[in-house]
């Protein structure tokens, strides 16, 4: 059986980034970390350049997307997820990797579900910061990605 981390790491980016289109900056290499990424994916944050719909759209007032708390939550518990053993996750750790073969959009719903429910938010709000880890797990490796979201984890505010 593969472990949860190979299956994760296995995802393929470009599969990762028709789900969330803003890793596309990241590909391109307009964006160096997460969080230049995570920037365009929290209410008032940035656009991405050339989204004219999203600017025209989305303004202080109306923009749709998460607060920016959730991402700095999402960070922490993925790092408990990805880099611990914590037993809060063990039983997600077992069904990915017991579901590896499913898409990358399975795997997103079934993690940002899980999560989702760890911080008290829908799933839906958090599927483009949950997609966001996984494509940098991919891109970086475990060992950095880990090293990051633990900086971020003592940030981070329950």
């Amino acid at each position: 059986m593969t472990t949860f981390i190979g299956v994760l790491e296995s995802l393929q980016r470009e599969e990762l980034n028709q789900l969330t289109e803003e890793l596309r900056i990241w590909e391109a290499g307009h964006a160096g970390t997460m969080e230049d990424i995570a920037f365009f994916l929290y209410r008032g944050g940035g656009h991405p350049p050339g989204n004219m719909r999203l600017r025209s759209e989305q303004t202080e007032t109306r923009d749709r997307r998460p607060r920016r708390v959730f991402w700095d939550l999402v960070k922490a518990e993925m790092y408990l997820f990805l880099c611990t053993d914590d037993k809060k996750y063990s039983a997600l750790r077992s069904d990915v990797g017991r579901h590896g073969n499913k898409s990358a959009a399975s795997l997103i719903a079934i993690i940002s579900a899980q999560v989702g429910a760890e911080i008290n938010a829908e799933a839906g709000m958090l599927a483009g910061f949950c997609t966001l880890v996984l494509y940098a797990l991919g891109k970086i490796g475990k060992e950095s990605l880990c090293s990051q979201l633990a900086e971020a984890k003592s940030t981070a505010q329950p």
